[in-house]
């Protein structure tokens, strides 16, 4: 979880980035963001490449980025996700 919160902070919004960047399977790819989304921290949009089929891509709200708000992000995600 923490790689996929890191890495959308940098700028990684697509999940083929995602995976290139992080090394991370599509099936983790599929059911983790789904449960950053729920707790709003990253927000879900489609996109639609020239000739491809329409992909999500996620992008970091406000509760998602540092400040005291990425502290209360930090602490939840050692609560909820460890």
């Amino acid at each position: 979880m923490g790689v996929i919160i890191r890495e959308a902070f940098y700028g990684t919004c697509r999940v083929d980035d995602f995976e290139r960047h992080c090394g991370i399977s599509p099936s983790v790819l599929s059911a983790r963001p789904r449960n950053l989304v729920a707790d709003g921290i990253p927000e879900r949009t489609r996109y639609w490449a020239p000739g491809a089929r329409g992909r999500d891509e996620y992008r970091l709200t406000d509760k998602g980025q540092p400040g005291p708000q990425g502290r209360d992000l930090r602490l939840r995600r050692q609560h909820h996700y460890a």
